[in-house]
C-alpha cells in the first residue's frame, strides 16, 4: 500500500508536467526528460555499459535496482524513499552528483520505463515432440537438494560425477545412472578437473553471495576401480573469493600446471592466475581485480601458438574479454573487449564454437540470471550467437529468447553437418510455460533453427549440462542437472533447504535417437 501511494503521488506529478495545453509546458517536459537522459549518460556509464530504461519496469527501477545503484554514487535516498545500507567500501567519500541530479535520473527512469515488460516473441514458436531426443530420469539412486552445482563426465572411464550443494556431496555414477560412491566435501563444488589418477575440485566456500575468502581448490587421489578416499587429498589453493569456474593449464609453458580461477565473490572478487613455482606453491597473478567472473575458456585466438583466455564478467559491467598470452604467461598488456552488455542482462555462460565453419571461433552467449534485484521475466533473456570476423571482432547474428537461460551445449546432435544447441533454463516461466526450461534448437543452416521444448522440463529448474555417448550407439546424449534457485534462497535465508526439493528430479538424461 505504501509503494502504491508513492507511485500515485509520483505519477500525478508527471501527469501535471506532461499534459499541458500550451507548447511551453510541453517543451518544459521534454527538456526535463532530456536532462535526465543526459545525466544517466554522464554518471551511470562510468561503471558499465549504458542500460536503456525500457529494459526494466518502473517499480523494479525505483524500488529494486536504483536503490542499489544510488549508494554506489553517494546517493542515499530518492525523495521520501531512503535506501538500505550497502557495503561501506562501495560508497564514495563524496557524492558523485547533487541530490537534485540524482532525483532527475530516477525521474527519467520512471518516465521512460514501461509499467511492465512485453512478453517474449518468436520467429518460430517452440514445438513439442522432438524426434532427436527421448527424455528420462538419469538416476533413482539419490535424494538430492536439486542444487547440482557441478556436473562432469569422465568419458575415458565412463563415469559421471555430480556435486550437490546442500550437503556438499560428490556423487559418482556409471553411465547407466547406478550410484557407485559418494563423498562429503568441505564446501559446495563448482568445478572438477579430471587427471589421470586424480581430480581437482574447485570449492565455493560459501555458495550464496558473500565476500569471504573461503574458497579452495583441493586435489584428490582417485582410481576408477576404488572408492573415494576423502583423506587422500592435497590443498592446492585457498583463500579464494567464492570461485565458480577454473581451468588447470600450463599458461607460461614451463612444464608445471597452473590454475586460472574465476573468483566471482560478491562486492570483492577477481580473475586470477596462480603460477606453480615448482616447490608445491603458487604465485598469484591478478588479471582483473573485480568481482563477477562466471565463465572461462582458453583458446589461441590470435593463432600465435599460445593459449589465450576468454572471460565472462557477470556483475555490474557485463562483458566478455580476451586476454592474449605472450608465451610466458603475461596477459595484462594485451587484451580486447569481445562483447559488452547492459548491466541488467544477467550474463550466465558462454562457449566457443565455429558456427560458420570459417576457422575462427565464434561465441555463443547466454544471459538469464534472475537471482538479483530485478526478479521479473525479461524478454531479452536467451542465447546470442556472436560471429568472429577473423580479427576477433564479434557481431551478433542470431538471438533466441529463453526466460532465465543458464547454460548451453553445442553439437551436431542430428548428424546433418551443422551445429545444434541445447539450452537449460534456471528461471523459466514456470507458471505459463515450464516446458521451456529445456529447449533444443535444431539448425537448418545459415543461423536458422527449429525450436523444440520438453514437457519433462517442468520437473525442476535446470542449469548444468554435460554430453557423452552414454549408450554406445555412436551419437551424443546429454545429462542435465537441476539448479533449484528457490531452494538456494531457502538455504540462504533459513540455513536449511526445502524438503520438497528432495522429491524433485535432480538429474535427467536426453537420449539421442539419431543413430
Amino acid at each position: 500500500m505504501k509503494n502504491q501511494y508513492f507511485f500515485i503521488v509520483l505519477a500525478l506529478g508527471f501527469i501535471s508536467l506532461n499534459i499541458g495545453c500550451s507548447n511551453p509546458e510541453r517543451e518544459r517536459y521534454e527538456a526535463f526528460v532530456k536532462e535526465g537522459e543526459q545525466l544517466t549518460k554522464t554518471y551511470c556509464t562510468t561503471c558499465h555499459k549504458e542500460t536503456p530504461a525500457p529494459l526494466l519496469d518502473k517499480k523494479t527501477w525505483v524500488f529494486k535496482v536504483l536503490p542499489q545503484m544510488g549508494p554506489r554514487l553517494g546517493m542515499h535516498n530518492y525523495k521520501s524513499l531512503y535506501y538500505q545500507r550497502i557495503n561501506p567500501t562501495l560508497v564514495p567519500k563524496l557524492p558523485a552528483m547533487t541530490q537534485e541530479q540524482w532525483e532527475k535520473i530516477v525521474d527519467y527512469f520512471y518516465i521512460v520505463s514501461p509499467d511492465s515488460l512485453p512478453k517474449q516473441e518468436f520467429d518460430r514458436e517452440p514445438e513439442e515432440n522432438c524426434k532427436t531426443f527421448s527424455v528420462g530420469t538419469f538416476t533413482d539412486d539419490i535424494a538430492s537438494s536439486s542444487i547440482i552445482t557441478m556436473l562432469k563426465i569422465d568419458t575415458l572411464h565412463r563415469l559421471v560425477f555430480a556435486g550437490d550443494a546442500m550437503n556438499s556431496t560428490l556423487f559418482k555414477f556409471d553411465y547407466d545412472g547406478n550410484l557407485l560412491d559418494t563423498m562429503r566435501l568441505p564446501s559446495p563444488p563448482t568445478e572438477m578437473m579430471i587427471g589421470a589418477n586424480h581430480f581437482d575440485m574447485t570449492l565455493a566456500g560459501i555458495l550464496h553471495p558473500n565476500n569471504e575468502d573461503k574458497g579452495q581448490i583441493m586435489q584428490y587421489d582417485h582410481s576408477t576401480d576404488k572408492k573415494f578416499d576423502p583423506e587422500a587429498n592435497t590443498l592446492m589453493l585457498e583463500s579464494l573469493y567464492r570461485p565458480v569456474t577454473s581451468i588447470a593449464f600450463d599458461f607460461n609453458y614451463d612444464g608445471l600446471q597452473d590454475y586460472l580461477v574465476g573468483e566471482y565473490g560478491n562486492d570483492i572478487g577477481r580473475l586470477s592466475l596462480y603460477f606453480a613455482n615448482g616447490e608445491g606453491g603458487f604465485r598469484p597473478y591478478i588479471l582483473e581485480n573485480v568481482p563477477g567472473t562466471i565463465m572461462l575458456k582458453i583458446h589461441d585466438f590470435n593463432k600465435d601458438g599460445f593459449m589465450d583466455i576468454a572471460a565472462l564478467f557477470a556483475q555490474g559491467d557485463e562483458k566478455i574479454m580476451i586476454f592474449y598470452n605472450d608465451g610466458e604467461g603475461n596477459f595484462r598488456g594485451n587484451f580486447s573487449l569481445a562483447a559488452r552488455f547492459p548491466a541488467v542482462y544477467g550474463s550466465m555462460y558462454f562457449d566457443l564454437q565455429d558456427f560458420n565453419h570459417d576457422g575462427f571461433m565464434d561465441i555463443i552467449y547466454v544471459n538469464g540470471d534472475n537471482f538479483d534485484f530485478s526478479q521479473i521475466l525479461k524478454p531479452y533473456h536467451g542465447i546470442r550467437l556472436l560471429e568472429n570476423d577473423g580479427n576477433n571482432n564479434f557481431e551478433e547474428k542470431y538471438f533466441f529468447p529463453v526466460y532465465g537461460a543458464g547454460r548451453t551445449v553445442v553439437f551436431d546432435f542430428d548428424a546433418d553437418g551443422d551445429l545444434d544447441i541445447l539450452i537449460a533454463s534456471n528461471f523459466a516461466d514456470m507458471e505459463n510455460n515450464p516446458e521451456r526450461g529445456i529447449t533444443y534448437l535444431e539448425s537448418i543452416g545459415n543461423y536458422d533453427f527449429i525450436p523444440y521444448t520438453f514437457q519433462e522440463a517442468a520437473l525442476n529448474q535446470w542449469n548444468t549440462m554435460q554430453m557423452a555417448d552414454l549408450d554406445d550407439d555412436g551419437d551424443q546424449d546429454v545429462i542435465i542437472g537441476a539448479m533449484n534457485l528457490a531452494n538456494v534462497l531457502k538455504m540462504q535465508e533459513l540455513g536449511d533447504g526445502d524438503e520438497n526439493a528432495l522429491k524433485k528430479t535432480a538429474l535427467i538424461v536426453l537420449k539421442n535417437n539419431t543413430l
